[in-house]
């Protein structure tokens, strides 16, 4: 990075001097160049988790011109979820204690453990 900046920096009086306004040219060139690298070789990873990017870095079907439509596994789009997909679980060692899943009533408020309850 730093020698790619160094030899920009060393080389364009020279280029500039020899060819003079043909120099945006050759910008214009490689610019073009590198959008269209990017396009076709770099995945689109917005507003996703760390585990998704794995996830969809090692699906080997998925191109990366296409990695903007790619959707996790329990979701409805990039931002929304499958609420039944993510439910709140309680773990073995919390069941032998008598806790219970959290699951949301109809009214949206969560159920109480049974210790809780009067």
């Amino acid at each position: 990075m730093i020698e790619g900046n160094f030899l920009i920096g060393f080389l364009t009086p020279f280029a500039d001097s020899g060819i003079s306004y043909g120099f945006g040219f050759v910008f214009f060139g490689t610019n073009l160049a590198a959008g269209i690298m990017v396009y076709f070789l770099l995945y689109e990873t917005k507003s996703l988790a760390l585990e998704q990017v794995d996830v969809m870095y090692s699906q080997k079907n998925l191109k990366p011109w296409h990695s903007s439509e790619w959707m996790p596994a329990g979701y409805i789009d990039r931002n929304k979820r499958v609420p039944e997909t993510f439910e709140r679980r309680c773990s073995p060692i919390g069941q032998s204690m008598g806790l219970q899943n959290m699951r949301k009533s109809r009214e949206g408020s969560e159920s109480p453990p049974p210790y809780l309850q009067a």
